[in-house]
């Protein structure tokens, strides 16, 4: 028979023992819960969250503003943190100018005269303070390339990646709907062979537009930015 010491120590003993369980259970619950994310980017799911149809037009939002994209233009969104659906942070599209180029490619991620363009709003451009001409101290050279009718800045640091090698218009030529120069940062080999290049402009509207150019278009730059500039004035609804 047990003594009443032995007694209130074995329902102790049960109901700590009861209590451990509860907790671990308790923790395995609010685990799975925290451990609930969302879908992959660049899978149907993800694109499906953010109510984002393919093959067909779709409306997206970038904060306020209101895109329209038809079903012919291929399209990507990505959004940091919770999902919303008809809302995100950067909304790309890929613009087809195969007109420019001969159709030949080797294959890869992207065809060489597709050019790559995202809108987002964490950019900003500040044309005062970003002119290449001013930034002498960044820069191992500086020429006028007349072929491609642009200023080419080699850097002193980078060594392959973005900005390795820069182009910068006159504003006389081309400028941005700021009014700032039109600008490319450049990917390549450092051996002064380009591969990629970035340009970019802030819309009226307060989004960032970034495009990306192979280095094949690189010599149609004007036509692009101003088709890009156009084209993104056309998709927005509101």
């Amino acid at each position: 028979m047990e003594t009443p010491r032995l007694l209130i120590e074995r329902k102790h003993f049960v109901y700590m023992n009861n209590f451990f369980y509860l907790m671990i259970f308790i923790i395995i619950i609010l685990f799975s819960y925290g451990c609930k994310k969302d879908p992959s980017a660049n899978t149907p799911e993800y694109l499906d969250a953010h109510g984002i149809k393919k093959e067909e037009e779709n409306i997206i939002r970038i904060e306020n503003i209101a895109f329209k994209i038809p079903a012919d233009i291929p399209m990507n969104v990505y959004t940091v943190g919770d999902i919303k659906s008809g809302q995100t942070d950067t909304l790309t599209v890929y613009l087809d100018f195969s007109y420019l180029l001969e159709h030949t490619w080797d294959g890869g991620i992207l065809a060489p005269w597709m050019v790559r363009v995202e809108m987002e709003k964490f950019l900003y451009e500040n044309p005062k303070n970003s002119d290449f001409r001013l930034q002498a101290n960044k820069w191992s050279k500086e020429i006028d390339n007349t072929e491609l009718g642009l200023t080419e800045f080699h850097s002193k640091n980078y060594r392959g990646g973005w900005g390795y090698i820069s182009y910068q218009s006159s504003v006389k030529q081309v400028a941005t709907p700021l009014g700032g120069p039109v600008q490319f940062r450049c990917t390549g080999y450092p051996i002064g062979k380009i591969d990629t290049c970035w340009g970019g402009y802030q819309h009226p509207n307060g989004f960032y537009v970034s495009y990306f150019i192979s280095n094949e278009l690189l010599p149609y730059w004007r036509e692009i930015h101003q088709n890009v500039v156009r084209k993104v004035n056309s998709l927005i609804i509101e």
